[in-house]
């Protein structure tokens, strides 16, 4: 991939001297994915970005494993992004939505009712 310097200057950080190797050191890479908690990941069955997410095949130990506190969908016939599209939205546009975004987007919304729920405020 080639990202040229922007008009204003800016740089991505590879053109800065940053390598993989010094993200992974900072945020441990794969190895500390376990830890995260209430976090919802989602990806498109056919996202060209896939394979650089926790549902890629060549992860480490394979796709992370979905749990209650971490849950993982892959959704069915879906690129990338569909995930942020609404089925109000789609149809204000005259589109329709893919039925499988619609359930992912309802279980995720479901999900986080449930995290809410369980919040204590600190005294």
């Amino acid at each position: 991939m080639h990202f040229p310097t922007a008009e204003n200057g800016d740089q991505y950080g590879s053109a800065k001297g940053k390598t993989t190797e010094m993200l992974n050191k900072r945020t441990g890479g794969w190895g500390r994915v376990k830890e995260r908690r209430r976090v919802i990941w989602t990806n498109g069955e056919f996202d060209p970005w896939r394979s650089t997410t926790m549902s890629s095949e060549l992860r480490p130990g394979g796709p992370l494993q979905s749990t209650e506190d971490a849950p993982v969908f892959l959704i069915k016939n879906a690129q990338h992004a569909d995930d942020a599209f609404t089925e109000a939205g789609m149809k204000g546009a005259g589109h329709t939505i893919n039925p499988e975004v619609v359930k992912v987007q309802e279980k995720a919304v479901e999900i986080m009712k449930r995290w809410v729920g369980k919040f204590k405020a600190p005294n």
